[in-house]
């Protein structure tokens, strides 16, 4: 993004204001237009740190994905936790 606006602001001092301003509108809808079509499934990994297990229930349950946890103990606290890990898709 930082080199983009450095190449608008180049365009819009060597050439005229509206064609830097067309260029970052065809920019913008040409980027919206590709992060709506695009096809293939991207998935993300999650990690919960919580002292509440029923969140593991709800991730299982109602957004039906698999989850998987660890019991673990703070560092500095020394209180017990619950790690949640589970694969989201971005969609």
């Amino acid at each position: 993004m930082i080199i983009n606006a450095i190449i608008y602001s180049v365009c819009a001092i060597l050439f005229e204001l509206p064609v830097a301003i067309y260029s970052i509108l065809y920019s913008m809808v040409y980027s919206m237009s590709i992060d709506k079509t695009h096809l293939q499934n991207i998935n993300t990994s999650v990690m919960i740190f919580t002292k509440n297990k029923i969140i593991c229930e709800t991730i299982l349950h109602e957004l039906n994905r698999g989850v998987t946890y660890w019991k673990g103990v703070g560092g500095y606290t020394e209180v017990d936790t619950y790690v949640f890990y589970s694969v989201l898709s971005k969609y």
